[in-house]
């Protein structure tokens, strides 16, 4: 219900900052799967395509601190767009 094409919302500022939105909520289940599964902090990775490339991005550039890497298929910068007109045109290559 967050995004009519049942994507990650990569473009809005309040889904993409440190705190916010979805990425505040994937570091949280990120947060509970190394605490009930005693898992190794350093060997954190996040990788994604497409709209979730664009995401792993975002999730890079507000909590660098959680990744050991990250690997971004087919996504876009972190900041291309700030609404979606302007993400249409960054996934045009413009």
């Amino acid at each position: 219900s967050n995004n009519a094409m049942l994507c990650f919302n990569w473009f809005s500022a309040n889904d993409t900052k440190r705190g916010m939105g979805e990425a505040a909520s994937i570091k949280s289940m990120i947060d509970t799967i190394k605490r009930d599964h005693a898992i190794d902090e350093a060997r954190v990775f996040i990788t994604g395509l497409s709209d979730a490339g664009a995401m792993t991005s975002a999730m890079l550039a507000t909590y660098p601190e959680q990744f050991a890497a990250g690997a971004i298929l087919a996504g876009l910068a972190y900041g291309c767009a700030s609404g979606m007109a302007e993400a249409l045109d960054c996934m045009g290559g413009r």
